[in-house]
């Protein structure tokens, strides 16, 4: 028996999620005390690639939400840059606007006039 199919090692829920035990693990030996050490190694490198699994899952969730925080910082970053456009546009409009009553205005006119 392996000691993926150890029954006191990995809960049935464990087994069904990862059907597949790693590779190189020796198999338990109870009774003797090296089959003790063994058996002791073998959980502790279970152990260590169960860490190692449970961190590149973790990397890939997290790589997947800092996606989604990019895709919202661009959709915010368009729209800032059109509201931006916008209002130089106003802008401009308002300035062509003052100008245009400023050089039409009777106070201009007559103060080009006066000697």
């Amino acid at each position: 028996m392996g000691p993926w199919d150890h029954p006191n090692l990995l809960s049935p829920c464990y087994q069904e999620c990862c059907p597949a035990p790693p590779s190189g693990l020796p198999p338990i030996i109870s009774g003797s005390p090296k089959g003790r050490l063994v058996s002791a190694d073998s959980l502790l490198k279970l152990v260590s690639e169960l860490k190692q699994t449970a961190i590149f899952s973790g990397f890939a969730s997290l790589n997947d939400h800092v996606e989604q925080r990019i895709d919202e910082f661009n959709q915010q970053a368009e729209k800032t840059d059109r509201l931006l456009a916008k209002i130089g546009e106003e802008a401009a409009a308002s300035l062509k606007e003052l100008e245009s009553h400023y050089y039409s205005s009777a106070l201009r006119t007559s103060q080009l006039h006066q000697p």
